[in-house]
């Protein structure tokens, strides 16, 4: 029972760890007009610099926005 246990544990670990992304970070650029867009700057990330979102999206993004309630 406790390998069970300890085997389950271990592949939902390693499966949560696997689909992690950097916050900000652009993974796949887009191509055509979608870089100038949602990457003004062109460093590779949306945030404002290349550190990621650190603590609100919304203030640290390149692009203006406000979030719907």
């Amino acid at each position: 029972m406790f390998r069970i246990i300890l085997a389950s544990t271990l592949f939902f670990l390693l499966h949560c760890s696997v689909l992690a992304q950097t916050p900000g970070m652009i993974v796949q650029p887009a191509t055509g007009t979608g870089p100038s867009i949602f990457d003004p700057n062109g460093d590779g990330y949306v945030s404002q610099n290349n550190q990621g979102f650190i603590s609100d999206d919304q203030t640290e993004s390149e692009i203006p926005f406000t979030s719907r309630t």
